[in-house]
């Protein structure tokens, strides 16, 4: 966990894919006053002239995602082999206001160390 001296089991990074995802393309319509637009009709210069003008629509839209994302995997086990027990992470923004996130996880290890396949699986990874 963070400050610890347990290293962390996985490193994630989930890229906001705001040109292509038809739904930010759609609440940014609704932003900008044309819900009933059809969000497939917006071309990329159209796309990224609403992002400029709606940057906090992209982000909270972002953020959505996200949390739907940490939930999926602190409820489902299967998701990383084995329960999270921490996570930690880091939201950046490339030059053109794009949001990204950079997220370590730490899962109960005893788990995945339990079976001698893993083990075996361990031993050849290495």
């Amino acid at each position: 966990m963070p400050g610890t001296t347990s290293l962390y089991i996985y490193f994630l990074t989930f890229s906001c894919n705001d040109l292509n995802w038809l739904d930010v393309r759609k609440v940014l319509l609704i932003a900008d006053g044309r819900p009933k637009k059809d969000p497939n009709e917006l071309d990329i210069y159209a796309t990224k002239r609403l992002m400029e003008i709606y940057p906090v629509v992209v982000s909270r839209h972002f953020m959505i995602r996200v949390n739907a994302l940490v939930t999926f995997m602190l409820n489902i086990d299967e998701v990383f082999g084995g329960k999270v027990e921490d996570y930690w992470w880091r939201i950046e923004f490339q030059n053109r206001g794009s949001p990204h996130l950079h997220m370590v996880v730490w899962i109960d290890v005893h788990r995945l160390l339990d079976t001698p396949e893993a083990l075996q699986r361990i031993d050849h990874a290495c």
